[in-house]
């Protein structure tokens, strides 16, 4: 009796044991991570409003690029170029690099001794460090008649010199360009070269600076919106005319001056069509932020 009781005892500790670690192993309230239904602020990235400022000549332009020669640098390989070209038709730069790589081999060696009557091996061996160098060539070459419009930004964690960067994109969708540029004044001559190069029209609409897009259904839901109203801010350019005005990122765009709430289509025509009104100077936005509204008015 006395050792069926301790088996019973023995039995139940062991039960109670498992079951204990079966429950702390499974918590089923713990937290799960929530995804947010809204875009993050990027703030690897810093976009900066650039309005195209025309130089006075085409050879005062190209003399400009030739100029910052050592000034910029094509945007992941990051060197100097080793030569750099510009005429009326287009910018040609290349590059050169090498590449040092390290490798180990192993080289085993092989011995032993006598212990009384037994032999005993031993085995060892010794790591050697190699070095490998390849050289490199690349090009790059922006034809100016293909270009279709330039964006200025600064990159703040950028852990290396050539912190700002300019894209340059081309028409029919070609593949842009990305350069980095040694300083913000660099950033503009450049900028400005190619663009008085490329005959942009410094006459054209000027700019808000800010990129937006449609709302998604939950985030309509989470601010009481109908499906399809108000347009999204989800970059605001730094010195541009909204920023100047304080409109910030996720912002929400719900109408044009005196017009009711519309949906993003509208909104977007609308904007386009009054900033580009001859002598317009301003623009009135009706903007909901946390929830409240407030009209902003813009100077451009």
């Amino acid at each position: 009796m006395k050792t069926k009781c301790i088996l019973g005892a023995v039995l139940g500790i062991f039960i109670l044991f498992f079951a204990g670690c079966a429950t702390t192993s499974y918590n089923s309230s713990a937290p799960k991570p929530i995804k947010s239904i809204w875009p993050s602020l990027d703030t690897n990235y810093q976009w900066y409003y650039y309005t195209p400022e025309k130089i006075p000549s085409a050879e005062e332009a190209i003399g400009t690029i030739k100029n910052l020669e050592k000034n910029f640098v094509e945007w992941n390989a990051g060197v100097l170029f080793s030569s750099l070209d510009a005429d009326r038709y287009g910018l040609r730069a290349k590059w050169e690099w090498t590449e040092t790589t390290q490798y180990q081999t192993y080289t085993p060696s092989y011995g032993g001794f006598f212990a009384g009557w037994n032999y005993v091996p031993t085995y060892s061996g010794t790591y050697q460090t190699h070095q490998q160098t390849q050289e490199h060539k690349d090009s790059l070459t922006i034809p100016f008649s293909e270009v279709s419009g330039l964006k200025l930004g600064y990159l703040p964690i950028l852990n290396r010199d050539y912190k700002w960067g300019l894209t340059v994109f081309l028409k029919d969708n070609g593949k842009p360009i990305f350069l980095r540029i040694l300083n913000q004044k660099s950033a503009w001559q450049l900028a400005n070269s190619i663009a008085t190069l490329s005959n942009f029209n410094f006459s054209s609409t000027p700019k808000l600076g800010f990129m937006s897009g449609r709302l998604t259904a939950e985030q309509s839901g989470a601010l009481n919106l109908q499906p399809g109203v108000g347009v999204l801010i989800t970059s605001v350019a730094v010195d541009s005319p909204v920023d100047k005005a304080g409109i910030k990122f996720l912002d929400v765009i719900m109408g044009v001056e005196d017009s009711p709430e519309e949906e993003f289509q509208k909104i977007v025509k609308e904007i386009e069509e009054k900033v580009a009104q001859p002598g317009r100077k301003s623009l009135s936005l009706k903007i909901l932020r946390s929830g409240n509204s407030s009209v902003i008015d813009i100077p451009f």
